[in-house]
């Protein structure tokens, strides 16, 4: 095993920073209908024309690493909960998060941000 050379997530992360410069544009690319949500037949194809053996880079299968990213209850993820889970946060607080911040508008959140 090299340990300089990185795995799970991190991997996949790599992977996607450097075929779309980063894992948002990753993203952006998954959703190119713009609905701001990735279905799993979306993220299934997106996988195939991206050729990834998502089972040998992070050794998980394909419906497992969908899986990761979904809310509890839900059929598909959005952006924060990609960037999330990306970055190493479970999906199941990642979404409360992102449901938190839906909350709050842009005003506030630049608000609490500069107390």
């Amino acid at each position: 095993v090299n340990l300089l050379e990185p795995t799970g997530f991190e991997a996949l992360t790599h992977i996607l920073e450097s075929k779309f410069g980063s894992t948002l544009a990753a993203f952006q690319w998954l959703n190119s209908s713009g609905s701001g949500s990735v279905s799993r037949a979306v993220f299934d194809t997106g996988m195939a024309l991206l050729k990834l053996d998502v089972e040998e880079i992070i050794g998980m299968k394909k419906q497992d690493l969908f899986a990761s990213f979904l809310p509890p209850g839900a059929t598909s993820f959005e952006k924060e909960d990609w960037t999330a889970v990306l970055a190493g946060i479970p999906a199941s607080r990642a979404s409360q998060e992102a449901a938190e911040l839906r909350k709050t508008s842009l005003a506030q959140r630049a608000e609490k941000k500069l107390q």
